[in-house]
């Protein structure tokens, strides 16, 4: 090898160690996983690193050396870089990892928490990584609403025991009419279910709170269709029935018959502005009432 080639393979191996230096100093000022990745590409790495090399080995007369200078700095150069890739992405996973727990320990379960800890899973360069993180903390926010329901369930139902006992208090002496304009007055609602309703509406979960709220109108219905000889009463009423339909009245079609009442009523006093020329009108208010089955 003569002097002229020897002095060039020292310029292209001080080259090799000042791009290897640059390698360095880009991998350790990575914060980002997705800058990571974006340094490991082929053609950012062959630009970078590879480029400068090659044009430089071109100087050399010997073909073999050429060919075998490049190919052993690709060599050297990829391991390396596979190598510090791996540790950095290692540890960028834990230290994303580590934020992510240090925003659970910091606050409750919620959808501001929620957020805040997507973006950071965001960060992740593997999609099972974002999509676990947040997995997580769906079921940390489900785990956390059951547990404040389990809570909030037990004061509902004693709640509701109570305005229960309430009701059956209020109806014990009603006689049939008073007791039908009752259920269908906006009292029935505001003093017997509107303080349970308010408490179901703020259980977390959609199914419970349904769930419940059909539970406290059975229980409702229950109550009133244990007023003594109601129904029996009711069924001796100017409309006569069959025997065997009179067992099967339901409590909307009472509500329905009241309400019918009341309005014939006011028709003939001639104190409504506004007649009602279609019957199944009536229908459509006691349909609505929150104490029908």
């Amino acid at each position: 090898m003569g002097l002229r080639e020897w002095l060039i393979l020292e310029e292209v191996k001080d080259l090799q160690g000042s791009l290897e230096g640059q390698m360095d100093d880009s991998l350790s000022n990575v914060d980002k996983l997705e800058r990571l990745q974006q340094i490991q590409h082929s053609a950012y790495v062959y630009r970078r690193f590879i480029e400068p090399v090659v044009i430089e080995s071109q100087r050399l007369l010997w073909p073999p050396n050429r060919t075998a200078n490049v190919l052993n700095w690709e060599r050297t150069l990829h391991q390396k870089l596979e190598d510090q890739s791996y540790t950095k992405a290692s540890t960028l996973r834990k230290e994303l990892t580590e934020q992510i727990q240090n925003a659970r320990k910091e606050s409750a379960p919620s959808t501001d928490r929620m957020i805040q800890i997507a973006k950071l899973a965001q960060g992740f360069d593997k999609a099972d990584d974002r999509i676990a993180s947040i997995r997580d903390e769906l079921e940390s926010i489900q785990s956390a609403a059951r547990d404040d329901d389990s809570k909030l369930i037990r004061e509902i139902a004693k709640s509701g025991a109570n305005k229960i006992k309430e009701l059956r208090a209020k109806i014990r002496k009603m006689g049939e009419r008073e007791l039908l304009s009752y259920l269908s007055s906006k009292d029935f609602y505001d003093e017997i279910q509107k303080p349970v309703l308010s408490k179901i509406q703020e259980l977390k979960q959609p199914k419970l709170r349904t769930a419940t709220w059909e539970e406290f109108q059975k229980q409702s219905i229950a109550a009133v269709n244990r007023k003594t000889d109601l129904l029996g009463k009711v069924q001796k009423a100017p409309v006569q029935m069959p025997d065997k339909e009179q067992a099967d009245i339901s409590l909307s079609e009472l509500l329905k018959k009241e309400y019918s009442r009341q309005l014939q009523e006011e028709k003939d006093s001639h104190l409504m502005h506004t007649p009602m020329t279609n019957p199944s009108d009536a229908s459509s208010v006691t349909d609505g009432i929150r104490v029908l089955p």
